[in-house]
């Protein structure tokens, strides 16, 4: 008989035996999907037995992940800034990274809506993430998400639904803006931006993830500059741009951008590990 305590503490074991981050944190999460039970409620009921199914349901789980399958790809789903969001192998699992670029965003139409009714475009939407979030904490603005993968709107389109914000959300196939006719008053994005080159040194889970979702091109530059000079045409007076970019990679941004956006006021912020992190553009107030 294999207790819910024992199953913890032999697939903490096997995890850490794979070189897995997280062991502990991940047992919890793949028992707390199984037997449906929130993951602090575990600790309740140690000391119950796993039926025959379940313990083989765990055990499949475990045998994936220990391949270094991404967790949130065999569960079918991931939290993200309180939001749980179905996600498959079609698109970039939502990463905490990413909910710095959502506060900021929320706090720049906070700011603006006493004013204005606003539109803000989600450039790169994968699984809707981030245009969910804002839908939700935003009810007056016009939410547009938008990405070129046929596979990654229909995640988007799930979590919408799921959401129920089929009314608030507008999902478009395109490349960055080209379908977009603006004005665009809040531009955000999360594309790729790792170097090419970068791309075989990262963790066996990250390389699960979709190529067209990380490499940026030979400097991880290549989709925010062609984002940038589309936005030149589309954004709206005192438009704010927000995306999230690799540390060392502001000095062309901001290069590309004062040429574009002349007298744009540019910031770059931080995450919690002290890592350029957002690049953060208010352009003029003058029509462009």
């Amino acid at each position: 008989m294999t207790t819910l305590r024992d199953f913890l503490y032999q697939t903490r074991g096997s995890l850490i035996d794979a070189d897995i981050p997280d062991p502990r944190l991940e047992a919890e999460m793949i028992l707390s999907h199984e037997l449906q039970v929130a993951r602090h409620r575990l600790y309740a009921f140690q000391n119950d037995v796993l039926t025959s199914q379940q313990l083989g349901n765990l055990e499949s789980i475990v045998a994936r992940r220990i391949q270094r399958e991404p967790l949130a790809y065999i569960l079918g789903h991931r939290e993200f800034y309180g939001v749980d969001l179905q996600v498959s192998s079609a698109v970039m699992v939502p990463r905490s990274e990413t909910e710095l670029l959502v506060e900021r965003a929320l706090l720049v139409c906070l700011e603006r809506l006493a004013k204005d009714s606003l539109v803000v475009v989600d450039v790169g939407t994968g699984s809707g993430c981030i245009a969910i979030n804002l839908a939700m904490h935003l009810p007056m603005c016009t939410v547009l998400a938008v990405d070129i993968s046929a596979e990654a709107l229909d995640v988007a389109r799930v979590n919408v639904q799921n959401h129920h914000l089929g009314e608030r959300i507008t999902l478009m196939r395109g490349d960055l803006l080209e379908n977009i006719d603006g004005p665009v008053d809040v531009l955000v994005g999360n594309l790729p931006y790792i170097p090419t080159g970068r791309l075989d040194q990262l963790s066996p889970e990250v390389r699960c993830e979709p190529r067209s979702a990380l490499d940026g091109g030979c400097e991880g530059v290549d989709q925010l500059i062609r984002l940038l000079e589309q936005a030149a045409t589309k954004l709206a007076p005192r438009a704010t741009v927000l995306l999230e970019i690799d540390p060392g990679q502001s000095p062309v941004l901001e290069k590309t951008a004062m040429e574009l956006f002349g007298d744009a006021v540019i910031s770059i912020e931080q995450d919690l590990a002290g890592l350029d992190r957002l690049f953060v553009m208010e352009v003029s107030g003058n029509d462009l």
